[in-house]
C-alpha cells in the first residue's frame, strides 16, 4: 500500500502512527498489509501526517467514490 512507503518516508513507526491517529499498531499493520483500509473519519489526519491532500475522485469502476492521498505542494500543484 501506498501508505507503508509514505510511512517509511516520513520515517515514523506504526506505534508513532498509531498514536497520532488515536489507533492501535495492529491497525496500522493491517492497512499498510492491505487486508484492511483506515475508516474514512482518519483520512483527513492521515494525510496531514503523511503531508498529504485528499482528493476525492470518481470511480472510473464502480457508481461510487474513492480516495486518494496525493502530494501537493505549497503552491497547490502536484509535483
Amino acid at each position: 500500500m501506498e501508505h507503508a512507503r509514505l510511512t517509511r518516508v516520513k520515517q515514523l513507526t506504526q506505534v508513532q502512527l498509531g498514536e497520532r491517529l488515536s489507533v492501535s499498531y495492529q491497525a496500522v499493520s493491517k492497512w499498510e498489509r492491505g487486508e484492511t483500509l483506515p475508516d474514512t473519519s482518519l483520512l483527513v489526519d492521515l494525510a496531514t501526517v503523511l503531508d498529504r491532500s485528499t482528493r476525492i475522485r470518481p470511480n472510473s469502476v464502480e457508481d461510487g467514490y474513492y480516495c486518494t492521498l496525493t502530494h501537493v505542494t505549497k503552491e497547490g500543484h502536484q509535483p
